[in-house]
């Protein structure tokens, strides 16, 4: 990294002291970071970025046209989009396990985000090398309301208000108002509440919001191990207030 500007770009140049530098064909690589989707697509398409990645430059409404073009190459990424629960107001187990059986994840990337993801039902993504010595099957790629139900009748204490926070970001809102609808099935009564990315990010920052039941987000691998996203929720980094 020799040149950073906050919210504005960063460069990368090779560093020829790296063990195997002579492999690295890039001398130098500017990156702009752009918080919306649709400017960035826009600059994308003006001729002034020679990459965009995922859902940064992807607004869903666009992605149907974009995946037929030739520019369009499809990869396996390292990121989850993922609901996060406040334990200290969805204090039930049970209940949380509920919700997260009742959601149609499948619904979700066909209909809404479109741009050819794979369901999540695991937190850390299947591309993480040895996936599958940590792979479980609790969930399933579509809604298994039955299941839910069972789980949320074993709940000592429910819920029944959620309030569901998402940022202002492209589908964002969309994915929420899915959720919602899923939940409502269970009988749970969810608000959702949007944010502007800034202040987004300062609400669920330590100490958790009592307003706070659910949030959504999106975590990127820093670095090929599945620790970057087991790490997440260690003590002292997660946005959960379990610890």
């Amino acid at each position: 990294l020799t040149a950073w500007k906050h919210d504005e770009s960063l460069t990368l140049t090779r560093w020829d002291e790296w063990r195997d530098a002579e492999s690295v064909e890039l001398e130098r690589a500017e990156a702009r970071i752009i918080g919306d989707a649709t400017t960035a697509l826009q600059a994308f398409e003006a001729g002034e970025l020679d990459a965009c990645f995922e859902f940064t430059c992807i607004p869903p409404a666009e992605a149907p046209r974009l995946s037929e073009g030739e520019e369009y190459v499809r990869g396996r990424a390292l990121a989850t989009r993922f609901l996060g629960f406040n334990t200290a107001t969805v204090s039930d187990p049970e209940q949380r396990r509920a919700m997260a059986l009742a959601i149609d994840r499948r619904a979700i990337v066909d209909n809404i985000t479109s741009a050819a993801e794979s369901p999540a039902t695991t937190f850390t993504p299947s591309a993480m090398p040895g996936f599958r010595a940590i792979a479980h099957d609790f969930l399933n790629a579509q809604s298994d309301l039955e299941r839910a139900k069972e789980h949320l009748a074993g709940a000592a204490t429910v819920k029944r208000r959620i309030n569901l926070f998402h940022p202002t970001r492209p589908g964002a809102g969309d994915v929420a108002v899915a959720v919602q609808a899923d939940w409502k099935k269970l009988g749970l009564d969810v608000e959702v509440r949007a944010m502007e990315w800034a202040q987004y990010l300062q609400f669920l920052s330590p100490p958790t919001s009592k307003e706070l039941d659910v949030y959504l987000a999106i975590w990127s691998a820093d670095y090929v191990d599945a620790m970057n996203f087991l790490g997440v929720w260690a003590c002292g980094n997660n946005l959960s207030g379990f610890c």
